[in-house]
């Protein structure tokens, strides 16, 4: 009799450890249902920030002009060196669209982050980071090359490691901006330090080249607002 007794209070434990796995997973699935998700745009011809080929990007360099480094930035990871290129994080804001930070293997769960010295609200510095990014997506040294190579779809945002958001990304080697600003001002982090914050950007989806499974930016630069 005892160990049947034992035997239903065990299978009972056990069916109550469940429920309570099952519902940890349930809220944690729903926290991420709830994330915000934020669309990049690009620019109409006649627009400064518009150019009908990469090589008019090169030699216009106007988009410079309004973009920033967003911090201190390092990867995850990063793709080999090939014939003495490098594909570092280095190269996501040098303002050079020949150079790109790149990952193998479609770069799922890769990510960039950035330490971010200034924050919304302090104006004590020009060209802080408040919510504006601008990319290049893709390796944009040339069009082929381009096309080749992968490009991101989607990200993951997250801000002193809390995720805030996803952001959707366009297919396209044309200068792309995306805002998540709305996302960083919201009541968790009104009372933050004013330096050494992390913005970690998480590959999540990608579009597919059509030879290699390599993935990355040209170019991840933010607005600054003092322009």
């Amino acid at each position: 009799m005892m160990n049947f007794m034992f035997r239903i209070t065990k299978n009972m434990e056990n069916t109550i450890f469940s429920m309570v796995f099952i519902f940890f997973l349930l809220r944690l699935n729903a926290k991420e249902i709830q994330l915000g998700v934020v669309y990049s745009k690009t620019y109409k011809e006649g627009n400064e920030l518009y150019s009908s080929s990469i090589e008019g990007y090169k030699n216009n360099d106007f988009w410079g002009i309004w973009s920033v480094p967003i911090g201190e930035c390092k990867s995850s990871s990063q793709l080999t060196d090939i014939n003495n290129i490098t594909f570092t994080s280095e190269n996501i804001d040098d303002y050079d669209l020949n150079t790109a930070w790149m990952v193998p293997n479609y770069g799922i769960g890769q990510c960039i982050e950035f330490t971010i010295d200034y924050f919304p609200g302090d104006n004590s510095e020009a060209y802080q980071f408040y919510g504006i990014c601008d990319i290049f997506n893709g390796y944009c040294k040339s069009l082929v090359l381009w096309k080749n190579n992968s490009r991101v779809k989607k990200l993951k945002v997250y801000f002193n490691k809390v995720p805030v958001c996803y952001v959707n990304l366009i297919d396209t080697w044309q200068f792309q901006s995306f805002d998540i600003s709305k996302y960083l001002l919201i009541d968790k982090f009104k009372n933050i330090s004013k330096s050494k914050n992390i913005l970690r950007c998480e590959i999540i989806e990608v579009y597919k080249g059509t030879k290699y499974k390599d993935v990355g930016f040209s170019e991840f630069l933010c607005e600054g607002s003092a322009n």
